[in-house]
């Protein structure tokens, strides 16, 4: 158990005060149940933490696996986390890879991180009017409409959203992504949602109203 900021209002949870853990073992049964007393020797599988904000009063609820088939996975149970709403002019395939990253990206990193790999190829292709199927010569298109950084990037995104959707040559080579790395590759698709669609939407509606005041004072000009 470690401290944990409320997903309400921010405040640091600190354990053991408010806080409290229920082990289980590979049969669903709780550890601590006196059916089980006696039976001291079984491995805990996978435990449920239950922290209470002392702040607003609300409660986080979280699945963490300690061994067997659910070793190293962590995610939230409660409260549920929401995608961030994308506005509607994004393409809405290209909303629906994100929306369906965001919410397996604890249960299936891997998954989530070729869904961003998904996502970041249909906005290459429709941002850039790029009609490459390969993503990395649609990368190689754009290169000179984008800096380095953000070249090397792209390409760094396609190459860990490799990792989920094609088996290595070696197949007892397993090679995780954690779902918090998932969640950096999901920042990095709003980052370029923000500055390829979000920024160029909002400039073109500043222009259009620029261009809309300038057209009325010349009407009222014009009139006189």
């Amino acid at each position: 158990m470690v401290t944990k900021k409320c997903p309400s209002c921010d405040v640091l949870i600190a354990p053991p005060m408010y806080c409290n853990s229920t082990e289980f073992d590979s049969f669903g049964t709780k550890l601590n149940s006196s059916l089980y007393a006696k039976v001291d020797y079984r491995t805990a599988f996978y435990r449920i933490i239950h922290y209470h904000c002392p702040n607003c009063n609300k409660n986080l609820i979280e699945f963490e696996g300690v061994d067997g088939d659910f070793k190293g996975v962590q995610y939230r149970i409660f409260p549920q986390l929401s995608p961030p709403k994308l506005p509607d002019y994004i393409p809405l395939a290209i909303r629906q890879d994100f929306y369906e990253a965001y919410n397996i990206k604890d249960l299936s990193p891997k998954s989530s991180a070729t869904l961003a790999r998904r996502c970041l190829q249909g906005m290459i292709r429709d941002y850039f009017n790029v009609k490459e199927n390969n993503l990395k010569r649609a990368i190689d298109a754009i290169q000179d409409s984008v800096s380095p950084v953000v070249l090397q990037t792209l390409n760094d995104v396609r190459q860990i959203g490799n990792i989920g959707a094609h088996m290595e040559q070696d197949i007892n080579l397993i090679i995780d992504i954690s779902s918090e790395e998932a969640s950096i590759l999901l920042d990095l698709i709003q980052y370029l949602i923000k500055a390829w669609y979000i920024e160029r939407h909002d400039a073109e509606k500043l222009f259009q109203e620029v261009s809309n005041i300038n057209e009325l004072k010349q009407h009222h000009r014009k009139s006189h």
